[in-house]
């Protein structure tokens, strides 16, 4: 069964209140780029993922709304400025174009967790009505308007009883989708996903990408200290680094459930701090061991005798991630990782361990938007992180041959590049997907058309790329694969996006380790 705006009522909870999102920044009440239409669709995502009740005035002016880390609530207001505007703005949806749908949005006083209202029937606004008929033998004015007061009375009235046992309903329907979510989502520590802060006291801290996150945990030796960057590039959420634990030799001993598990170690290296005694590119290297065996730098040689961020991240205030698979913790059920200074002490800022598979890593998968998104396969892509240059812009066109075109309402444009960590050795599937929104869309056609070039580190891939010629015209999906793509000697493969008569662009980027 549909309602009158398409939304099938029968189906998944979820899937209907993310439809009322879309249905809601595409009424013209929000402006897609405004500071509203920001907060809410951010609010929103948290919701879906199971966050939302973790909002913080922070998290929100740092992830929704652009402003600066050091963000301070007290001195700038426009979280709650904006979250009044959203709860206005709602209202009026609501009591116009949007007081027939099936779910409502909420946004409570001085919350930033949204509810969803489910209603089981509402009444169709053009339902039947007994009415006065004038001598025309037309319903009369008076009748109409008296039969439209009285449907919007019924309407509300059966919403009331509804949401009574709805909100039970959807309720228990919340609890059951956090208890069986996916794994990714799980908690900081527990069960058999791990994500640590190193050198951040305890308390636990969601990204941008709905995960969360706790304090510095199982380590032994080491000192806690906080790190400040003028900006961090590549970097999906900057405040991920803002602590580190440094030391000449320090470990952890992190409790695992007995499984295969893939772990990223993230590293930054400030311009601000200044050791001396440095060799090579940067101003500190290292040894790292996982249940005594050393895994960077790498074995067999094929790098520097220890890590050196600067060098492997391509500068000071860089993300550098370091990717393992086949993790597995030793006998007594623990995975001891130990970080040893060569030249200088060794540090990390963040330890990250999710369940892998057997041999290669986990699909790694992003779209060029602030905000994660699921794809009808039940795929996760993360938010747009890897980047360096270009700008994301979002855009609401019905995207064709395709059956997931909320992948592709944003795009990353410009000339930019993705460095993206991936295990050493092997090679990887990369998967991109493109759509001409701009020249032939709502814009017209470009004269010349928009074409560019995509290298991955150096080697080019697409010479001379038109999305539009090769898609068969504009808002039409395409995707480009690519076998057979190695790493570069810093375990990243860099995809490089090259303009020649017009900005370079991307949707979406997958990426699959070919291992069998």
């Amino acid at each position: 069964m549909k309602s009158r705006e398409g939304i099938h009522l029968d189906a998944e909870p979820l899937a209907i209140e993310q439809k009322e999102l879309e249905a809601v920044l595409e009424s013209g009440i929000f402006a897609v780029s405004s500071n509203a239409a920001k907060l809410l669709r951010y609010v929103c995502e948290r919701h879906f993922h199971n966050t939302a009740e973790g909002i913080t005035e922070h998290d929100v002016a740092v992830h929704a709304l652009g402003r600066r880390l050091d963000f301070d609530p007290h001195r700038d207001s426009i979280v709650r400025v904006e979250a009044h505007r959203v709860r206005k703005r709602l209202q009026e949806y609501y009591e116009t174009e949007g007081s027939y749908h099936p779910v409502k949005i909420v946004l409570s006083r001085g919350q930033y967790a949204p509810r969803f209202m489910h209603a089981e029937t509402i009444a169709e606004p053009d339902a039947v009505v007994p009415a006065r008929l004038d001598e025309s033998g037309e319903p009369s004015a008076v009748s109409t308007a008296a039969g439209t007061r009285r449907l919007r009375a019924v309407a509300w009235s059966i919403i009331a009883v509804a949401l009574a046992a709805g909100l039970a309903w959807l309720f228990s329907f919340r609890h059951k989708q956090v208890a069986t979510g996916p794994r990714e989502l799980t908690a900081a520590i527990g069960g058999d996903t791990v994500r640590i802060l190193a050198g951040r006291d305890s308390g636990e801290y969601v990204d941008r990408a709905g995960m969360r996150w706790s304090g510095d945990a199982f380590f032994s030796g080491g000192i806690a200290t906080a790190v400040r960057y003028y900006s961090l590039a590549l970097a999906d959420d900057p405040a991920v680094y803002e602590h580190a634990r440094t030391g000449d030799d320090f470990g952890y001993d992190i409790p695992l459930r007995p499984g295969i598990y893939e772990m990223r170690l993230m590293f930054a290296e400030s311009a601000e701090v200044v050791i001396l005694g440095a060799v090579g590119n940067g101003t500190r290297s290292f040894r790292v061991t996982a249940n005594g065996a050393q895994i960077l730098p790498e074995p067999d040689g094929r790098h520097m005798p220890g890590l050196d961020v600067i060098a492997d991240a391509g500068g000071s205030n860089t993300a550098d991630v370091k990717v393992f698979k086949g993790i597995t913790p030793a006998a007594d059920g623990k995975l001891h990782l130990r970080f040893i200074g060569r030249n200088q002490r060794a540090l990390v800022n963040a330890i990250e361990i999710v369940p892998g598979l057997k041999g290669k890593m986990q699909p790694l998968r992003w779209r060029a938007n602030e905000t994660p998104y699921t794809d009808q396969a039940g795929n996760l892509w993360l938010s747009d992180r890897y980047y360096r240059g270009g700008r994301l812009s979002r855009f609401h066109a019905i995207v064709t041959r395709t059956p997931d075109p909320n992948l592709y309402e944003g795009e990353r444009f410009g000339s930019f590049t993705y460095s993206i960590p991936v295990p050493a050795g092997g090679s990887y599937t990369v998967k991109m997907h493109f759509v001409e929104n701009y020249f032939g869309g709502w814009a017209p056609a470009a004269s010349p058309p928009r074409i560019f070039s995509v290298y991955a580190n150096h080697v080019p891939l697409l010479r001379d790329f038109d999305v539009s010629r090769e898609a068969g015209g504009a808002v039409v999906a395409l995707t480009k694969t690519f076998r057979g793509i190695k790493p570069n000697p810093f375990d990243k493969i860099v995809l490089s996006f090259e303009p020649s008569t017009e900005f370079a662009i991307v949707n979406a980027i997958s990426v699959e380790d070919e291992s069998k």
